[in-house]
């Protein structure tokens, strides 16, 4: 860091702070304000609040912000506009002074070795990743308590390093609209929300909906991109109060030497505050009320970027631990991985208050602060996946509302009035949405209101967090997930379906040739892969083979693949009524395949580079569309060369076997009840059973 700021030449942060929060009412800032307004006799047509924020930028020696406001009035106001909110939403520290002064003290402390008084241990932890009796009874609790359940999303974030434009307008967008295997990031969270739904109706009979909170954010336009994205696709056929918002703030970046940093005149280069802010931005929007009105009690808190978290029995058993046992807090951790900037969840005793233990979680940047050499697969790698008692979150967060207090820091890039590119470095005050767990202090080390679940690596985390570049490593980018998801399919397909797949190629053999195949299901299918392997049995899939299946309701058994075979559902878990909000139901789509073979030449390899994202360029496929509640079979069948099947609502399609070839039957249904239905249930060992009922 540069020289240091004015202010901290003559007092401490603490000083200045306590001066300016506690000392100075409204009405002293006005005096302050108007021994200012001598030198600008422009300002006094100002009203009350935007005289109080410009005193604040004043005492903070920033008037260079305001520089060009004579010339551009709007630009000017619209910037006392944001200053404001900024003032009211960091409130509980000082405002704008805080705000600065804390992002002061940050920088301060980073150049410190820091002698913290804290004694990290690695906390007591409930492992998930064996198949035990408990594990299951886990799972089908989470299942049960589905309908007190609702779900956080903190969606706002700016996604600098995944460089992602607009190809036509070459706006920059937010990770919201990232692609990844043929939809945006959030439609896989949609995606995920329909599967537990379609699940619970499937065991036990009744419709469950699931409110998900969207914490968003201006950043690139972030709110209104996301509200677009559920505006076009009808809200997915969510009723539309389901989906709450609130809204993420914008913060001032200020440089090494004290200075807020300007874009251009009126334009001050704000980021988003970090996703610890989730907790007071829910409950001043009232969320915290509305989910409480709606009988929900718990909640589960996932990020975007991490579509893996999704995939299995994780989710479930976080929330049947979580809501049986009633507890206030819980972390999903994992075992660390190299090269990853990824916090670690311990335990930490403060000296001097002995048998007083909280659980948090230690950021990346901040391991030198308390001692920590790095990352490694030894720790408890935190992974953002958290569960939440709601009432006890919206209190803890008028105790702590900016929970986790860190510097971000970062480079821009930036021409000076010659036209000489620079570089700066900036910083943003963040906070933490996991670290509010320290506002439920134990009295053991082993939780009672908090507790952490550990699962495997590779049914937990892999984030997309940058784009790639040849020169830099995989990790964190949309390549490694879809690899990383490509392998968890192989344990799914290989180990649980019992199906012969090919070899999976290690990470650098993999960038260098295309994936040895290609698997890709809707959640609605499982999730749980004890539940897919009941309807996937056996069978095979040559090398460079695909398998995409968007349905739930699907029977394959001794499939052999080769080229691609792609069956979609128009309703996968359900149909929509008249006001286009989809129920779950039997009115589903459904394909039964036994002793079928694909034959087709399937993807071409070298046009799709870009195969994570879902841009797949086909050479042939095998592609079964069904509309409605149509019903599709094939049974001993070669099903060879580039084929279409359409099933429409309402109709059986039969091919049939005939010599080396088959024909078509088509049969319309007399009613609108499937012939054939996978039936769920519990067994006395907590494992979920589907008996296949012919109707």
């Amino acid at each position: 860091m540069g020289k240091k700021h004015p202010f901290l030449e003559r007092k401490s942060i603490e000083e200045i702070l306590e001066e300016w929060v506690q000392k100075k009412t409204v009405e002293e800032k006005e005096i302050f304000f108007q021994k200012k307004i001598q030198l600008n006799p422009i300002l006094q047509d100002l009203t009350r609040e935007e005289r109080v924020v410009c005193s604040e930028i004043l005492f903070l020696q920033q008037e260079h912000i305001f520089q060009g406001w004579e010339e551009n009035k709007e630009h000017f106001h619209s910037l006392l506009r944001s200053l404001i909110c900024i003032d009211r939403f960091y409130e509980e520290i000082g405002g704008l002074i805080g705000y600065h002064l804390s992002v002061l003290r940050l920088q301060e402390e980073s150049k410190r070795d820091s002698c913290f008084s804290f004694s990290t241990i690695s906390p007591p932890v409930v492992d998930i990743s064996f198949d035990s009796l408990q594990d299951r009874k886990m799972i089908c609790d989470g299942i049960r308590h589905l309908p007190t359940i609702a779900e956080f999303y903190p969606v706002g974030g700016a996604g600098d390093r995944l460089h992602l434009v607009d190809p036509i307008s070459l706006e920059p967008l937010p990770a919201a609209k990232l692609q990844f295997l043929g939809k945006t990031l959030l439609e896989i969270l949609i995606d995920d929300v329909f599967a537990k739904e379609y699940l619970y109706y499937k065991l036990f009979g009744q419709e469950v909906q699931v409110p998900m909170v969207l914490m968003t954010s201006e950043e690139k336009k972030n709110h209104d991109h996301i509200v677009d994205i559920l505006e076009k696709k009808e809200f997915f056929g969510r009723p539309k109060e389901s989906i709450l918002f609130c809204m993420q703030p914008l913060v001032p970046t200020i440089t090494e030497d004290g200075r807020w940093y300007v874009q251009e005149p009126l334009h001050l280069l704000l980021k988003p505050g970090g996703h610890g802010v989730i907790w007071k931005a829910a409950r001043l929007e009232k969320i915290f009320e509305k989910l409480r009105n709606l009988d929900k009690k718990k909640a589960i808190v996932r990020q975007i970027n991490n579509p893996l978290s999704g995939i299995d029995y994780g989710l479930f058993a976080l929330c049947g631990y979580g809501s049986e046992l009633d507890m206030s807090f819980g972390f999903v951790a994992c075992p660390g991985e190299k090269d990853t900037a990824e916090g670690i969840i311990v335990l930490l005793e403060k000296e001097g208050s002995k048998g007083s233990y909280v659980f948090t979680n230690i950021e990346y940047c901040d391991f030198q602060k308390y001692g920590i050499a790095h990352s490694s697969e030894n720790n408890f790698a935190n992974t953002n996946i958290l569960f939440i008692d709601l009432m006890e979150v919206e209190s803890a967060s008028k105790q702590m509302p900016f929970p986790g207090m860190l510097i971000n820091t970062k480079e821009v890039h930036f021409s000076d009035s010659k036209g000489e590119f620079s570089v700066a470095k900036v910083a943003r005050l963040e906070s933490v949405m996991q670290n509010i767990s320290e506002a439920f202090i134990e009295g053991h080390a082993n939780g009672k209101k908090v507790f952490v679940m550990s699962n495997r690596r590779d049914k937990t985390i892999s984030t997309i967090k940058k784009s790639f570049h040849k020169e830099k490593s995989i990790v964190e980018t949309p390549h490694k997930c879809f690899y990383d998801l490509l392998c968890a399919n192989r344990i799914l397909l290989e180990k649980h379906c019992r199906m012969k797949i090919p070899t999976c190629l290690g990470l650098e053999e993999y960038m260098d040739t295309h994936p040895p195949f290609f698997f890709h299901y809707h959640p609605a299918l499982g999730p749980l892969f004890s539940i897919i392997s009941q309807k996937i049995r056996g069978g095979i899939m040559f090398n460079g083979g695909e398998m995409r299946l968007d349905i739930a309701e699907i029977f394959l058994e001794n499939m052999s693949v080769q080229g691609s075979f792609l069956v979609k559902a128009d309703n996968v878990s359900g149909a929509l009524d008249d006001q286009k909000i989809r129920h779950p139901s039997l009115e589903v789509g459904r394909c039964f395949c036994k002793n079928v073979t694909i034959v087709n030449e399937g993807i071409d390899w070298e046009l799709s580079s870009s195969f994570w994202s879902g841009d797949v360029k086909r050479k042939g496929s095998c592609q079964i569309f069904i509309e409605g509640n149509g019903e599709f079979f094939a049974e001993d069948v070669v099903l060879d060369g580039n084929l279409l099947f359409v099933v429409k609502n309402n109709e059986i399609l039969r091919l049939e076997k005939k010599g080396s070839g088959y024909v078509e039957k088509r049969l319309i249904k007399s009613h609108s009840h499937p012939t054939w239905n996978w039936k769920y249930r519990v067994t006395e060992d907590q494992r979920i059973a589907l008996d296949l009922e012919l109707l």
